[in-house]
């Protein structure tokens, strides 16, 4: 007797879709009561440490290190390139950052990593056991090279913020998945 598993149609890897259930996975998938429960958590073997850690420490890390490590978010060069400046951001060193302090402990750090990639991280200092002083100076210790908000994907004819353009990608991906939604509906 052989056992046949239904058919059941999910999220595309990769898809806008399946990365929003990921995440929502990883950050609420707990079964039971707290000491006897459970965690779940998807994606590539990096993917699920990270999440791990997140859900093990509460967000929490002892150095600006390893907070941006395990709260950095990333737009990958390839999904830039529909961007207007793109070739500016192409040409920029990798640490380049806007940062954005919004008081309440609270700094966005927009930044050129190492990959060449959009990174993005929230950071709560309120959840990091060792951070002194001026942000700003901080992040240059660890190679960051700050610039003025609008200067990663400037261009003679615009101005416009990396924090724009990590909008921008995310409504994309938003579009394109509702697009690919309406292909598999059929009346």
């Amino acid at each position: 007797m052989s056992f046949e598993s239904p058919k059941k149609k999910g999220p595309t890897p990769g898809s806008e879709e399946y990365k929003e259930l990921k995440e929502k996975l990883n950050k609420e998938g707990f079964e039971g009561d707290e000491d006897g429960g459970a965690a779940l958590f998807i994606g590539t073997k990096e993917e699920t440490e990270k999440a791990r850690v997140l859900a093990e420490t509460e967000g929490r890390a002892e150095n600006l290190e390893i907070y941006i490590r395990m709260h950095k978010q990333v737009i990958p060069k390839e999904e830039l390139e529909q961007i207007e400046g793109i070739k500016h951001f192409r040409e920029l060193t990798k640490g380049k950052a806007e940062i954005q302090d919004l008081g309440n402990k609270i700094v966005f750090v927009y930044y050129k990593d190492g990959n060449g990639d959009l990174a993005h991280v929230e950071i709560d200092t309120r959840k990091i056991a060792k951070v002194n002083g001026n942000m700003t100076i901080n992040l240059e210790a660890l190679g960051f090279n700050p610039c003025n908000v609008g200067y990663l994907f400037s261009s003679p004819l615009q101005r416009q913020t990396a924090e724009g353009v990590w909008l921008e990608v995310r409504r994309r991906r938003a579009e394109k998945n509702r697009e690919e939604k309406k292909k598999g509906f059929n009346l």
